[in-house]
């Protein structure tokens, strides 16, 4: 099989995550493109929870709604996960489990498997059975799909480094999966013959891990944060990478992280920092984002540097806690009242929220202003294959930063006063021994010195010069993606939609004959590239996972002569888009049937 994909489905809380990603990272570690997508409920434990594994000889790795194989550790909800089964498809289930009569359709063949009743065999303990079950399944699906037992029991062993009894047990409940499978279960799939190339030089991570090394390497030491899904793993992992990579050897820190009491004294504490001179951060999802809209004016119109990381999850409010959206653009843009506009860096990829790290705290201090990076829960939780990181530390980029020796050469210093007429002024750092490094920092209406004004044409400069600082901005971030090759149209994208986008432009090559052209947004303000890019284009269709078109309404504000040219696909159920999904909405729109 050259396209497999498989569901395991559980409940929250039965420990079913470690058994998933070691079947994902042994396939890996085969030679095989993979994806996991882990689809869980908001509630600690008892809810249904599935964990889907692709498997592609192209290297696709986009969400894949139909399976090929349905392993049912979970009997109320086997008549829903079988509406996501090819039928003909086999079904592993656990027969321990009473599972209904009614939903055993004769579209599928049943094969019931006693997977508790073989986690026995290793332990009595009921807490450690439930776990030991997972490993069961582990180990059948091993077998059907004629896995190296060696990489497997590696991986094990790397799952649960420095915890031997563990290891051995979970060795043996795969031992005894396995050997079930082979002696009572007539079911092989054969995938296609690995190339080992295909993943050489590539690693296995979320966008969150990538995200908090990217951190510690571009420099960032102040994080405050208050947990909250789907972020509070950057900052954990944060904390964990700065214990081993800035601390010295007598124990020293050289960062500091605190957790707030809720997200606004959060951000407040970061644009504190930030105007101190250190290099800080705050991560949050979209709930958080909202409760920061006035310190992000603050630190805009005060020009302080400062960066948000939201982790995007299903809103409003509350919403879907654990599934994922892409419904913050346009808040994170124009976050607080009045005219506020901020830089936006929007990574695609785990390579991209390491890279951007480094990247989001440079622009916040060479521009003072704030930085949102808007990852999503798929991209910031789920496992993606990457490339490898090149992980060092480099020179900071403060920006305009005066020291005594400067301001000494000066006649005199004026914390607004664009010197450079590039929109960006001079700042000094808290604790320079100079009489004339001094300032007030206003967040209400001043003139070149910070003094309080309310002159309405030093108001209207004031606004003028901050509006032209993030003009400026869009030379110095991150460039879009492209692929041009004079087709029928063009799909626009941004975020974690890629895989499913360059998908459907395959599909849509393969089976219609139709050339798509391709473009991923990274950052906002857009480049000029974007603008060349539209207006070259035929038609564009601009991908959103959002109910509202938050990319398309963006697009069309800022370039009002491509109104025409640009047409709206959305997204918003809270899973991941799929491909063949969005290549039959973009076959409809173009020719008015199915792809």
């Amino acid at each position: 099989m050259d396209n497999f994909n498989f569901t395991i489905s559980t409940v929250n809380g039965s420990g079913s995550q470690s058994a998933n990603n070691i079947l994902l990272k042994t396939l890996f570690r085969s030679g095989y493109a993979v994806s996991g997508k882990n689809i869980f409920p908001s509630n600690i434990a008892g809810l249904p929870t599935t964990y889907s594994i692709r498997v592609n000889k192209k290297g696709h790795t986009s969400y894949q709604r139909k399976n090929n194989l349905l392993v049912s550790m979970n009997s109320s909800t086997i008549g829903q996960d079988l509406k996501f089964l090819a039928k003909g498809s086999k079904v592993l289930y656990n027969s321990n489990l009473k599972i209904s009569t009614g939903d055993l359709s004769s579209d599928y063949e049943f094969i019931g498997v006693p997977f508790k009743d073989l986690a026995r065999q290793v332990s009595k303990t009921p807490n450690m059975v439930k776990y030991l079950t997972n490993m069961t399944y582990v180990g059948v699906l091993c077998n059907s799909l004629n896995l190296d037992r060696q990489i497997l029991s590696q991986v094990v062993k790397d799952t649960f480094s420095g915890k031997p009894n563990v290891i051995d047990n979970n060795l043996k409940a795969i031992e005894l999966g396995f050997n079930y499978a082979n002696e009572n279960l007539d079911y092989k799939v054969e995938l296609y013959e690995t190339n080992k190339k295909v993943t050489e030089g590539q690693i296995l991570i979320d966008g969150n891990t990538s995200g908090a090394l990217g951190l510690v390497y571009g420099g960032c030491n102040f994080m405050s944060w208050y947990p909250i899904t789907p972020s509070s793993s950057l900052a954990e992992n944060f904390i964990k990478y700065s214990n081993q990579l800035m601390t010295n050897e007598n124990g020293e820190k050289n960062y500091s992280v605190v957790q707030a009491e809720d997200e606004l004294s959060a951000i407040s504490m970061v644009l504190g920092a930030g105007w101190s001179g250190a290099r800080s951060i705050t991560p949050t999802s979209g709930p958080g984002l909202s409760l920061m809209a006035e310190a992000a004016g603050l630190s805009y119109f005060a020009e302080i540097p400062s960066v948000i990381w939201d982790v995007q999850r299903a809103g409003p409010s509350t919403g879907l806690p654990t599934r994922t959206l892409q419904g913050d653009l346009s808040t994170a843009v124009n976050l607080s009242h009045g005219d506020t506009e901020h830089i936006v860096l929007i990574p695609g990829t785990p390579l991209e929220c390491f890279e951007m790290g480094e990247v989001s705290l440079n622009i916040s201090e060479q521009f003072q202003t704030l930085v949102i990076v808007l990852s999503d829960l798929d991209l910031g939780m789920n496992q993606w294959m990457s490339d490898t990181f090149k992980c060092e530390f480099k020179n900071w980029n403060r920006g305009k930063i005066l020291n005594s020796e400067q301001l000494n050469k000066m006649t005199s210093f004026n914390r607004y006063e664009d010197v450079d007429n590039d929109g960006v002024c001079y700042r000094t750092l808290p604790g320079t021994n100079n009489d004339k490094a001094g300032y007030f920092t206003r967040g209400t209406g001043h003139n070149i010195d910070a003094a309080y004004s309310e002159n309405p044409e030093v108001f209207e400069a004031l606004l003028k010069r901050l509006k032209s600082k993030i003009d400026t901005s869009r030379s110095q971030l991150p460039k879009p993606i492209s692929n041009d090759n004079g087709g029928d149209a063009a799909i626009l994208c941004y975020g974690s939609s890629e895989p499913a986008c360059l998908e459907a432009i395959d599909h849509l090559k393969t089976n219609q004959k139709l050339n798509i052209n391709y473009m991923r947004v990274k950052s906002f303000p857009f480049s000029d590239e974007v603008k060349k890019f539209i207006d070259q284009q035929k038609k564009v269709f601009v991908v959103d996972l959002n109910r509202d078109g938050q990319m398309h309404k963006l697009l069309q504000s800022k370039y009002p002569s491509t109104w025409d040219k640009l047409s709206s696909i959305t997204h918003f159920n809270g899973l991941p888009i799929d491909a063949e999904g969005l290549a039959n909405t973009v076959y409809e729109k173009l020719n008015g049937g199915l792809a």
